[in-house]
C-alpha cells in the first residue's frame, strides 16, 4: 500500500485505495492524484513475450473512477477484491435522554431490525455514476478537449466500421462531445449496439438517481412543476402517442410522446419524439415542439420492454387510414383530463403581435424574423441551429459580385438573426415597416391570399400545383409527386433540390403551407397559367379549370375502378377526379394505373395509359397483402363478394 506512514484515502476510502498504486512522478491533478490499478501493474510486470497486456491505464483518484474500474478490471482477483462498497456495519446505538446522562452503549445485533429491513416493494435506486454510458464510448484523446469535455466515439459504432472491407463506402463513427445527454441520445438511435447491451443500458439508467445540481433556476423549477403533467399509462400498460405526418416516403409518419396537454387557445404542443429502431420498436428521443394543426390522430403504443415501445397491426391501419383520407377533421385533444397552468414553452409559436423588427423572445422555423434569412442546408446543422444567410446581403451580392461580398454565415438563433438585421446595410428603408413581406422567390401576400392559404383546399385542387415522379416507384397505393413552384425555382433561385413525397392529402396540404416558391395568389385565379417554361406539365388540363363542386365528381382520384373489356373487366387506379361533366361528353380520356392479376390471385401495379371514361363500370374495394407471395408493397386481393358485385353491375348494364 505505497511507503510506511503514508496516508492512502480516509476511513471511507481505505478499502478502495489499497487496490492502487499512487504515482507520485505524475503529480496531481487540481486536487486528486494520479494512480494506476495495482492488479493492472502486478500482471503487466508479470507477463510474457508473447502476451498482449496493456500497460496500466493512469487514472484521477475519484472514488467514482476507481469504483468503476475495479468492476470492469480484468485481472483483479474476486477473494482479495471484496466489497469494494463503503463498510457500514450495523450496529445499534441506544442511549437514555440528555438529563439523565447516562453512558452509550454500542453492540451488534442480528438479526436487523425492522426499521432497517428493506421493504421489496420500495424501487431499488443507484447512486450516480456515469460508467455505465462510457462503457459504451472511446476517449479520442488525440483530438484532446472542447472546454472540459473530451471528444469521444461510440465503440459499436467503431466496430462495425472496421469489419466493412469496403472502406469507401463505409461512414466513420462520429466524433461526439463527452455531454451525457449527447451520449445517451446516441446510444438509444444507435443501430450497431447489440440488443442485450440496450436493454442493460435502459434498466441503469431508469434504476440511476440523477445528479442533484446545486442551484435550481427559475425556468427548471417551472419544469419540475410540470412534471406532474406528462402522460402516465393506462391500467392496460398502454400508453397514448399522436402521429405525425412526415415528408418521407420510406417513413410517412414519425410517433411522439405530449409531455403536456395543451390549453384550447394554444397553437403548439411540447413532446418527445419516438425514434424507430432496427428491430421495429420505438424508443425515447429528443425532446420538440410541433404545432398541433400537424398532428395526424392518437394511437396506443406498449412498452413490452422498459424503454421499448410496440405498435400493434391496427395501430398501423388505423395510421394508413388517416393518411389516405382526402378531408380529415382537425386533431383536437378530446380527453383532456389535467391541463398546463402556464402556456408551452413552444419553439414553433409564432406571436400575432410580433413584427420583424421587434424583440420578441419566441424562437423557433415559425418566428417573423425567419423571412429575412435563408437556409444554408448544404452546411448542416451546428448542433440544433442551421446556418443561414441574409436575404437582402444575398441579393446585394447576386446583383453586383465584384463589388460585394458573399454575406458571411450565422447560426440561426434568433438573437443573432435580430442583430444582422437591425444593422443590415442592404436592408430596404421600408423592410421594416412590412414585416409581411414574402421569403425570398415568393409573392406579396394580401389579407384574402393568406386567408386562402391556410385553408384546407380539396384533393383535387392539390394536384394542379404537384408533378408526378413517373420514373420512381409507388409506396403502397400512393404515387410520388414533387412540387411544381419548387421545380421552376431550381437551379434559378435556388440550390436545393424539390423535395420528394408521396401524394398524400396532409403531406401535400403542409408543403402548400410551407413552400417559399409558391405564388399563392395561384390558389384563387385558377385560370392564371405559369410562364416558367422548366414546369414540367404532365398533368390534364382540366387542373387550369375551375374546381369542380364535390357533387359533380363520380370517382375520386387514387380511386380503384373496374374497367369494362372484352374478357370481361380490369382493374385500374384513377389518376384525378372524373366528374359528371367529363361522363357526359364520352370521348374525355383518363390517366389511370393497370393492376396486372398474379398467378396467385393478388393484383400489382403495372404500367399507365389513358383509356375513355366511358369504360369506367364502378368503383372497387381491394384488401392490402401485406403477406403475399408478390410481397411488394402493391399487393392486393380481390374479395369475393366484391367480384360477384362487379359481375352483377356488367349484366345489368
Amino acid at each position: 500500500m505505497g511507503e510506511p506512514g503514508e496516508r492512502v484515502g480516509t476511513q471511507r476510502t481505505a478499502h478502495l485505495w489499497k487496490h492502487f498504486i499512487k504515482r507520485k512522478d505524475l503529480g496531481k491533478y487540481y486536487n486528486n492524484w494520479r494512480v494506476e490499478c495495482r492488479w493492472c501493474r502486478q500482471a503487466y510486470d508479470n507477463r510474457k513475450d508473447d502476451d498482449t497486456i496493456p500497460e496500466p491505464k493512469v487514472l484521477i483518484s475519484t472514488t467514482i473512477k476507481m469504483k468503476a474500474h475495479l468492476k470492469q478490471c480484468d485481472y483483479a482477483d474476486i477473494n482479495e477484491l471484496g466489497v469494494i462498497h463503503s463498510p457500514t456495519p450495523l450496529v445499534k446505538s441506544s442511549s437514555a435522554p440528555k438529563r439523565h446522562k447516562t453512558k452509550k452503549t454500542t453492540e451488534p445485533t442480528s438479526p436487523l431490525q425492522p426499521s432497517s429491513r428493506i421493504d421489496p416493494s420500495d424501487e431499488q435506486t443507484l447512486p450516480y455514476s456515469t460508467a455505465y454510458i462510457w462503457a459504451h464510448y472511446t476517449k479520442r484523446e488525440d483530438l484532446g478537449k472542447y472546454h472540459n469535455n473530451w471528444y469521444v466515439e461510440c465503440k459499436h459504432c467503431r466496430r462495425a466500421y472496421d469489419e466493412q472491407t469496403d472502406k469507401t463506402t463505409a461512414k466513420e463513427p462520429t466524433v461526439l462531445i463527452s455531454a451525457m445527454a449527447k451520449m445517451k441520445t446516441h446510444l438509444k438511435k444507435c443501430i450497431h449496439i447489440p440488443r442485450e447491451d440496450l436493454l442493460a443500458f435502459h434498466e441503469i439508467n431508469q434504476k440511476m438517481v440523477p445528479l442533484k445540481r446545486r442551484r435550481v433556476d427559475k425556468h427548471d423549477k417551472d419544469v419540475q412543476d410540470d412534471n406532474s403533467d406528462k402522460p402516465q399509462p393506462d391500467d392496460d400498460g398502454s400508453i397514448r402517442v399522436i402521429v405525425v405526418p412526415s415528408h418521407k416516403a420510406e417513413e410517412p409518419f414519425w410517433l411522439a410522446r405530449v409531455v403536456a396537454e395543451p390549453r384550447k387557445d394554444d397553437e403548439c404542443v411540447d413532446i418527445t419524439w419516438l425514434s424507430r429502431s432496427s428491430s421495429g420498436t420505438y424508443v425515447v428521443a429528443n425532446d420538440d415542439s410541433i404545432p398541433i394543426s400537424s398532428i395526424l390522430c392518437q394511437v396506443v403504443v406498449t412498452e413490452d420492454t422498459p424503454g421499448e415501445f410496440t405498435l400493434s397491426n391496427p395501430s398501423v391501419d388505423e395510421i394508413h387510414q388517416g393518411l389516405n383520407t382526402v378531408d380529415r377533421p382537425p386533431f383536437s385533444f378530446v380527453k383532456t383530463e389535467k391541463v398546463k397552468t402556464n402556456p408551452p414553452r413552444s419553439y414553433l409559436k409564432k406571436e400575432n403581435s410580433a413584427t420583424a423588427g421587434s424583440g420578441g423572445h419566441e424562437g423557433g422555423r415559425r418566428h417573423p424574423i425567419w423571412q429575412f434569412f435563408t437556409k444554408r442546408v448544404d452546411l448542416g446543422k451546428y448542433f440544433t441551429n442551421w446556418y443561414v444567410e441574409c436575404n437582402f446581403c444575398l441579393s446585394a451580392h447576386q446583383a453586383n459580385p465584384d463589388v460585394v461580398q458573399r454575406p458571411p454565415t450565422m447560426r440561426s438563433t434568433i438573437p443573432n438573426m435580430q442583430v444582422h438585421y437591425d444593422s443590415c446595410p442592404n436592408r430596404p428603408h421600408d423592410a421594416s415597416t412590412a414585416p409581411s413581406a414574402a421569403p425570398a422567390g415568393g409573392a406579396s401576400h394580401s389579407k384574402e391570399v393568406m386567408v386562402a392559404k391556410e385553408e384546407r383546399l380539396p384533393w383535387r385542387c392539390l394536384w394542379r400545383h404537384f408533378a408526378k415522379r413517373v420514373d420512381l416507384p409507388r409506396y403502397y397505393f400512393y404515387v410520388q409527386v414533387e412540387c411544381r413552384h419548387c421545380r421552376a425555382a431550381f437551379p434559378s433561385k435556388t440550390s436545393q433540390e424539390p423535395d420528394v413525397m408521396i401524394s398524400s392529402p396532409p403531406l401535400m396540404r403542409q408543403h402548400l403551407r410551407d413552400c417559399p416558391w409558391i405564388n399563392f395568389d395561384d390558389i384563387l385565379d385558377h385560370d392564371q397559367n405559369t410562364n416558367n417554361d422548366d414546369v414540367d406539365d404532365t398533368m390534364d388540363k382540366q387542373h387550369h379549370e375551375a374546381p369542380p363542386s364535390p357533387s359533380s365528381v363520380l370517382y375520386e382520384a387514387m380511386a380503384f375502378t373496374a374497367i369494362r373489356c372484352d374478357q370481361g373487366f380490369w382493374i385500374a387506379q384513377l389518376g384525378y377526379d372524373v366528374t359528371s361533366a367529363m361522363m357526359d361528353k364520352g370521348d374525355t380520356l383518363v390517366e389511370v394505373t393497370w393492376l396486372d392479376r398474379a398467378s396467385d390471385g393478388t393484383y400489382a401495379f403495372t404500367v399507365d395509359q389513358e383509356i375513355p371514361v366511358h369504360t369506367i363500370v364502378c368503383r372497387v374495394q381491394l384488401v392490402h397483402e401485406p403477406s403475399s407471395k408478390n410481397g411488394g408493397e402493391g399487393a392486393f386481393h380481390l374479395a369475393r363478394d366484391e367480384l360477384l358485385r362487379i359481375e352483377t353491375i356488367m349484366r345489368e348494364r
